[in-house]
């Protein structure tokens, strides 16, 4: 459960900073980084879906969770001038609204889905 909250976080945080590089678009390197980012995002993601089956559902209903908070506080995917690592409330805000973070959200949740009504014909 520990290692489904870790890879939702880092996740999160990674395809948040990604859709920031990627909404600025000040230089073009902006573009090569954001790429990369959710590339790594989408990896992790990937390689942990495959580790427990309870890892990508956990992965999605705390990404619900982050999605929530996101829109529970306000603020629009245009208000990101500049992608700040460290600006945590703005990525928050950022990537609830963001389909670089709802995309893989809504992936975690199908994978779980799968997974368990696989698991449960096996038995």
């Amino acid at each position: 459960m520990l290692a489904g909250v870790g890879v939702a976080l880092v996740s999160f945080y990674l395809l948040s900073l990604a859709s920031a590089f990627w909404t600025s678009r000040l230089e073009a390197s902006y573009l090569v980084w954001a790429i990369a980012l959710c590339t790594i995002a989408c990896a992790v993601l990937g390689f942990a879906s495959t580790r427990r089956l309870s890892i990508p559902i956990v992965v999605f209903f705390v990404m619900i969770a982050l999605v929530a908070a996101g829109i529970a506080l306000g603020g629009n995917i245009d208000d990101f001038a500049l992608p700040l690592p460290a600006d945590l409330h703005a990525l928050l805000t950022h990537g609830a609204r963001s389909p670089l973070v709802i995309g893989p959200m809504i992936f975690a949740g199908a994978v779980g889905g799968a997974r368990l009504i696989s698991s449960r014909r096996t038995r």
